[in-house]
């Protein structure tokens, strides 16, 4: 959209030409429409210009002669645009030709001759007509010739022309001073002489200069509807052809002093106002004057328009906006039905983001010239970008009504239609200004955009092509392409179309942009930095290029780096939601939760229906222990879309956590509805299944893992530990296996290996494996935990202790190593020691209720019984149904003579497990010594 010109097209009347040849008086031919019937309008116009017996009919002549000349504007404005440069240089000559040498040329000839002139008879003036007529006539041959290279021309091309015009040695203020100048010639002509002349002579000057006066009054209302723009020129030709026709009065007036007396019987008004001489002088003096006058006042304000006009256009193309709306309301002001101004007015208001303003100049251009195209088209640009597309798509219907042929209006179309969703139309749209203009770029890539954005890849990429065909410098359609070629996964092609791009034009940021995402999403994460870097090095303010660094350094694990990358980009932009989100990716990663959390609420504060930071949200949460909030911020993902798949799965974590593992799985069920081949649901619905003992189901899930991706060594592994848990340890240590031939760098992987082993009694090896992980990992802590319990089926407890001190010195808080390292020392006899030890493990873990078993038997061997029993309680409290803890608390009531309390100790045991022989022998026991010998002898069976 560019500034108007005031191109405005002539509203010129039709005029109807009859011809009175014979055989053509029934031919009647309009101007202005003579393409319907070229030949016969050609025939008929030499016809009447050349017609002898109408020789006395100048001014008809020379209406028509003017009527032709306006033609010829009339016909150039109405051409399409010509995109070819040359050709518009071609044009250029012939309008400069034609236009400046023949009437020009023509009109400062009358002028500088007017002198000479004023005084020739009739017959010079029509050999001057006959002249000017044949040039005419040439000239319309001429044009219509040259229709092949006009099919491509439109109003929008003569603003080059309008410009040189401004340096040629004829402009519109040259112009306006000719005109000044003839009139001071006019004034030096000893007008006033003609008093002289005869009283019926001078009745016919009365009369005419009453008609001359109406004229000027025509002239004062035309110039107030004159619009001051660079095709002033062609207007301006009007006005001299006027004062031409003063000059060819003038010349009429002598020619007629030998038919006064017919002249003056045919005046009969004018013979009825004026009788004296003097009295008539003194009204023509009159007149003269005031029309004098009203031309100055004319001028005056005809360079007050241009002045204002020109300067706000001036301004416009400066980009100094207002200051060019200030000078259209002074333009406007002058002349309030100057709808070019309020256009230019319009136009600058739309630059400035003030669309509203700008309709409503627009519509006041409508008002008052509702056949101009542009009028129609820019309010629809306007109303475009308010987002009112289908009343924008109504202004350019409008527009199309005027021009059908205006290739931009088709294309303007066409994007609104596809902002309102409707694709195919928008699609016909930019066919039809192709099938104008078979070489207009911006149809093919508008086209091509849309083309991507309903996914038809290739068909985007022909369009691209073919706006590279015509211009190989485009650096978008590279890009474009580029970005079609990646979505068809056709990498290292999508990688040429941008290098080619940054060829043509080294500071293309988009180019390096989207290079840089594209290796980001290949995985090559430095590469994609680089490109970044450069797009910085353009253009420091580039706020997407900050982030886009930031993500690829936090795939990385430079997340401090990545951070400091978000900043700037919040820096930029303080409203980058994607900015703050990222922050809290990283600092999640840091395990800096709470941080991460500040950074979703910011998210969530700017755009409360951005999901992904409610998710995020509840991942920073769930870290924190902090569970039901957790699942608070995964239900509101749930809310705003039942869909996605993720907002389930990371539900099922912290209701696993809080120990609800039906409601754990009910989240997992839920994600595999919607994504049946979402293998992290399986494996983590094993988890809650493996707690609550549904072993089988839980291999199952595994298994469902493996078949989906048969490379993910921890599902073997995790298969094996669930059939170790069912005693199936040769089948567990084949899991092991497989997972090692996957990834023989797992540590893990060897580690439950080596338990398989040791329960299977092969020890040695068992050791082995566990000196396999601990060479891939030295601070591997539960390697020396592991490698110790092997140590202690051998019997080798110091060993044994010396890897459990191995695991500590790694790992103060690893409280298997205390527990084990005290049952070791408990093996030795170092009871106390053993006890230190677990209070150690206590402290690290409350709620391991061996770790207080083992503490009250260390406690009891020492004969502290009371404390055992309190241990053994404690025992209870955390697993009501350890039996093993009944069974000793009762042994230590026993010894402290408490038989009663003891043998309630073992029914409880033998009612969690019936089986247990040694409780009935302890029970037994405890029954003899209260002297129940027969109720004693009755469990001795059981034992057996």
């Amino acid at each position: 959209m560019s500034v108007s010109q005031n191109n405005q097209q002539k509203k010129t009347s039709q005029h109807k030409l009859q011809c009175n040849k014979e055989g053509h008086q029934n031919r009647i031919i309009f101007l202005f429409k003579f393409s319907e019937n070229e030949q016969d309008f050609l025939q008929c116009l030499k016809c009447n210009l050349n017609d002898d017996n109408n020789s006395d009919n100048s001014k008809e002549k020379k209406i028509l002669i003017d009527k032709l000349q306006d033609l010829q504007v009339w016909e150039i404005e109405n051409f399409p645009n010509l995109k070819n440069e040359q050709l518009n240089q071609q044009i250029r000559d012939n309008l400069r030709l034609e236009s400046e040498q023949s009437f020009t040329e023509y009109v400062k000839k009358q002028i500088e001759n007017f002198s000479q002139q004023f005084l020739i008879q009739k017959q010079k003036l029509n050999r001057e007509l006959d002249i000017y007529k044949n040039q005419i006539i040439e000239q319309i041959q001429n044009y219509k010739q040259s229709v092949n290279i006009l099919d491509f021309y439109s109003l929008n091309s003569l603003k080059q022309k309008f410009i040189e015009y401004k340096n040629d040695q004829i402009d519109i203020q040259q112009l306006f001073i000719f005109q000044k100048q003839l009139k001071q010639d006019l004034e030096n002509q000893e007008y006033l002489d003609v008093i002289s002349y005869q009283y019926q002579l001078k009745k016919e000057i009365q009369y005419q200069l009453q008609k001359s006066n109406n004229q000027i009054v025509s002239q004062i209302n035309q110039l107030k509807q004159f619009q001051i723009d660079r095709n002033g020129l062609e207007k301006m030709q009007n006005k001299i052809n006027d004062i031409i026709n003063q000059q060819q009065y003038q010349s009429k007036l002598h020619q007629k002093q030998g038919q006064q007396e017919s002249q003056c019987r045919n005046q009969q008004q004018i013979k009825k106002k004026e009788n004296d001489k003097q009295y008539i002088y003194q009204n023509q003096y009159e007149d003269y004057q005031e029309n004098k006058q009203q031309n100055l006042q004319i001028n005056e304000s005809y360079d007050k328009i241009i002045d204002q006009n020109e300067k706000g256009i001036q301004l416009f193309d400066q980009g100094k906006y207002q200051e060019a709306i200030d000078q259209f309301d002074k333009a406007i002001q002058v002349n309030p039905k100057h709808e070019h101004a309020y256009n230019n007015k319009g136009l600058s208001l739309y630059y400035l983001g003030r669309n509203l303003e700008a309709i409503d100049q627009y519509d006041k251009a409508i008002k008052i010239n509702p056949k101009y195209q542009d009028f129609y088209r820019n309010k629809g640009i306007s109303l475009n970008e308010l987002g009112r597309y289908q009343e924008a798509i109504d202004q350019y219907d409008k527009a199309l009504e005027l021009d059908p042929r205006d290739i931009i209006v088709y294309h303007r179309k066409g994007k609104a239609l596809q902002q309102l969703g409707r694709y195919q139309e928008a699609i016909d749209q930019f066919d039809k200004a192709l099938e104008i203009n078979p070489k207009y770029e911006g149809a093919f890539f508008s086209k091509g955009n849309l083309l991507l954005e309903l996914d038809r890849y290739q068909e985007a990429i022909d369009q691209y092509d073919e706006v590279i065909k015509l211009n190989p410098k485009d650096v978008d359609s590279y890009n474009n392409k580029g970005v079609s070629l990646k979505k068809l996964g056709r990498y290292q092609e999508a990688i040429d179309q941008y290098d080619k791009a940054i060829v043509i034009n080294p500071k293309y940021e988009n180019a390096y942009d989207n290079k840089g995402l594209l290796l980001h999403q290949l995985g090559r994460y430095q590469e994609a930095i680089d490109q970044f870097d450069k797009v910085i090095m353009i253009n420091p303010k580039y706020e997407n290029a900050y982030d886009n660094k930031g993500l690829s350094l936090y795939k990385l694990g430079r997340n401090q780096e990545a951070i400091d990358q978000f900043d700037k980009t919040i820096e930029i932009n303080p409203k980058h939601e994607n900015a703050y989100n990222n922050k809290g990716l990283s600092l999640n990663e840091l395990g800096r939760y709470q941080e991460a959390i500040d950074q979703y609420d910011k998210v969530i504060k700017l755009n409360p229906k951005e999901v992904g930071s409610y998710g995020n949200k509840g991942f920073s949460l769930n870290q924190l222990g902090r569970y039901q909030e957790a699942i608070d911020q995964f239900d509101k993902v749930i809310v705003m879309n039942p869909k996605d798949e993720n907002a389930y799965y990371n539900k099922g974590t912290p209701l696993f956590q809080l120990g609800r593992y039906e409601e754990a799985i009910d989240q997992y069920d839920n994600v595999l509805l919607i994504n049946p081949k979402y293998e992290h649901a399986y494996y983590n619905k094993s988890f809650p299944l493996y707690e609550l003992g549904r072993y089988q189901e839980a291999i199952d899930q595994y298994d469902k893992v493996i078949m989906l991706n048969p490379k993910k060594a921890d599902a073997y592994i995790n298969k094996g530990i669930v059939l170790q848990k069912l005693g199936r340890h040769q089948e567990a240590f084949d899991q092991y296996n497989k997972a090692i031939e996957l990834n023989p760098n797992n540590e893990d992987a060897y580690i439950f290996k080596a338990q398989a082993l040791r329960k299977l009694g092969r020890y040695q090896e068992s050791i082995d494996q566990y000196d396999q992980a601990i060479e891939l990992n030295p601070k591997n802590e539960d390697a020396y935990n592991g490698k110790g319990c092997t140590l202690k089926k051998l019997g080798r407890y110091q060993e044994e202790i010396n890897q459990y001190d191995k695991a500590l010195e790694l790992n103060p808080k690893h409280d298997c190593a205390y527990y084990n390292k005290g049952r070791a020392l408990k093996q030795l006899g170092k009871y106390q020691e053993a006890i230190d030890q677990y209070d150690k493990a206590i402290e690290t873990d409350p709620k391991y209720e061996k770790t207080y078993f083992n503490k009250g038997i260390a406690l009891q061997l020492l004969g502290r019984c009371q404390e055992a029993i309190d241990q053994y309680d404690k025992t209870l409290e955390t697993n009501p149904k350890y039996e093993d803890a009944y069974n000793k608390k009762g042994t230590a009531l026993y010894e402290l003579g408490r038989y009663e309390e003891a043998i309630d100790q073992y029914n409880k045991a033998i009612e969690i497990n019936p089986k247990n022989e040694d409780i009935y022998y302890n029970k037994a026991q405890a029954l003899k010594k209260l002297g129940k010998n027969e109720e004693s002898l009755k469990l001795y069976p059981k034992q057996i």
